[in-house]
């Protein structure tokens, strides 16, 4: 599975909101911010109707973003590496979020909001109830938004139970050897995550101010993923990827390079 997200820097999903009385003499500079500003203002509105708007406007432009990065110069898309690149990511995400609010905005030192296990390698990991909701425990957490999107692709097929992925994973942190579904190094993970926030945030800031709406936000990107890997992928595949991936993720030590 190919892991190198936006190697291809292709462009990001754009948008065209109604511009009201464009002046053709704007600077450009002038009429781009306004093209956004009357955007978000459009959001906004559309939030007294739909309050989850920005977030599903956020998850979808995050699913298409992964996409246009990894799809080959012939069309081909690797289901297998979008599902990788995405639970990568949102375990990524989860971990930011509660960096966000509890640590950063809520004045919380980060001893008191993770749990934090050294490794014999020295290697610092991350735990603790705020992760676990972002991640999964929540109403509105990444697997809340996987396990729906699951049911309505295989309705005919068991939820695979999460607390044992939850379990497998946490048995293998501060493994070495360890592999992510086999294939990728957790500490290249890391490097392609660091580099992806970069691109993503500004995305994510601009539709989502509230921490507790991201991981909800890489949900949807997720849901998108699952939708259209669903006639490639196997139920449980599908599953083992994102999760895997996301729980082992939200553990990696992020405190050097998380930048808000």
């Amino acid at each position: 599975m190919a892991f190198g997200f936006f190697k291809k820097n292709k462009k990001n999903v754009e948008y065209n909101p109604i511009i009201p009385n464009e002046d053709i003499n704007d600077p450009p500079e002038d009429k781009s911010k306004r093209i956004e500003e009357i955007y978000l203002k459009q959001v906004e509105e559309k939030k007294k109707s739909d309050p989850l708007i920005g977030i599903k406007l956020c998850g979808n432009e995050i699913y298409q973003s992964f996409v246009n990065a990894l799809r080959e110069p012939d069309g081909r898309l690797n289901c297998n590496a979008l599902l990788l690149n995405l639970g990568c990511f949102s375990g990524y995400v989860c971990q930011a979020a509660v960096w966000k609010k509890f640590v950063i905005d809520g004045n919380i030192p980060y001893q008191q909001a993770f749990v934090i296990m050294k490794a014999k390698s020295g290697k610092n990991y991350y735990f603790g109830d705020y992760l676990n909701y972002y991640v999964g425990e929540g109403k509105y957490s990444f697997w809340s938004l996987v396990a729906g999107m699951f049911t309505k692709i295989y309705p005919d097929v068991p939820v695979p139970d999460v607390l044992k992925m939850v379990e497998k994973v946490t048995s293998l942190i501060g493994y070495e050897e360890y592999k992510i579904c086999d294939c990728l190094d957790p500490d290249r993970a890391v490097e392609q995550c660091a580099a992806a926030w970069k691109i993503i945030y500004p995305i994510i800031s601009r539709y989502c101010v509230n921490p507790d709406e991201w991981p909800t936000a890489m949900g949807i990107a997720a849901q998108n993923a699952m939708n259209i890997s669903k006639s490639i992928i196997k139920p449980d595949n599908c599953f083992n990827i994102l999760m895997e991936s996301s729980i082992y993720m939200s553990k990696m030590d992020y405190s050097n390079i998380l930048v808000f």
